[in-house]
């Protein structure tokens, strides 16, 4: 299914099945996850255990999940809802607070968030409804999805909205049925820019089932070079709070450069700016001049393409 066809106001009001959901989809992407017992709030909290490089020991962080779900009035978690979690931590052994919801965070909790990391040795996360849709999306979460929704998982819908010439070939833009959308320039005109869609398909795909949980991807503008048939993705990776270990990072993206050349037989390069989770725009606005773009040489707004 698309991912605006996602509709989390279809779990139990309760918020056990949300719950369920998240232990299954954890499972799913091959995390060790188990019940840690009802919290304060007598909601079921999740230890999943996230494992690490071999490289450092091969020592797993353990995270503490708290799930809200609050989709059917679509408020914010607040830090009341939260209550202690530094405590809980403590008292579970955990190295990290991750609260999954489906709707957002409020500002008050991600400003807790942020002074319970710089007054704390703890990590914290969240995963909101995007980024739960995102996870939800990974071709190993389609039997979450066919579970709990009761269809299976599909890719995104992509259509050229626009098409314009500029000064190094031409622009398109493209829209997908979330709400996303990124530029797609190419030296020449294509005869059917239509017949690039598969292929987008394939490069999103790959960027979902690689990039780490922690981490949330918009994708600027894609470059094809008409004459080797190769695509330059310009992606930015948000990332919340804390930097995380760019070495790792740079490993786990590796895993998808390595493979590019495999996507649907054409090659795909991938080129990430790295930025804050809250700097990841769901889309990439129209300008009134695409030929400024240059999306082979720079970004859009004129900064390094690159971690």
């Amino acid at each position: 299914m698309p991912i605006g066809e996602i509709d989390f106001s279809r779990l139990s009001a309760d918020g056990q099945e949300l719950e369920q959901l998240t232990r299954d989809l954890c499972d799913a992407l091959r995390y060790r996850a188990a019940w840690s017992g009802r919290g304060a709030d007598d909601g079921n909290d999740l230890i999943v255990e996230e494992p690490t490089s071999h490289e450092f020991g091969g020592i797993p962080r353990k995270w503490l999940v708290s799930c809200k779900d609050f989709a059917d009035s679509g408020r914010s978690v607040s830090a009341d809802d939260v209550g202690n979690a530094p405590g809980r931590l403590e008292q579970h052994g955990c190295h990290g607070f991750l609260l999954v919801t489906t709707t957002q965070p409020s500002s008050g909790l991600i400003r807790t968030f942020d002074g319970w990391r710089a007054e704390t040795r703890f990590l914290f996360h969240y995963w909101d409804a995007p980024r739960l849709k995102q996870m939800l999306l990974r071709d190993a979460s389609s039997s979450v999805v066919e579970t709990y929704f009761g269809t299976s998982a599909e890719a995104d819908l992509f259509a050229i909205a626009e098409s314009e010439s500029a000064a190094e070939g031409m622009v398109h833009y493209v829209s997908l049925a979330d709400g996303r959308s990124f530029y797609f320039q190419t030296r020449k005109e294509p005869r059917d820019p239509a017949g690039h869609l598969e292929d987008f398909e394939a490069g999103f795909d790959r960027l979902r089932s690689r990039l780490p949980s922690f981490a949330s991807f918009a994708v600027r503008g894609i470059w094809y070079d008409d004459k080797h048939g190769s695509y330059d993705w310009q992606v930015d990776l948000g990332v919340q709070g804390i930097n995380p270990d760019l070495g790792a990072l740079r490993e786990r993206l590796s895993g998808v450069l390595a493979v590019s050349g495999e996507l649907g037989g054409q090659w795909h390069e991938f080129e990430f700016r790295l930025v804050q989770d809250d700097q990841v725009a769901p889309g990439t606005a129209r300008v009134d001049k695409p030929d400024a773009l240059q999306l082979l040489s720079y970004w859009p707004d004129g900064s390094p393409a690159s971690i």
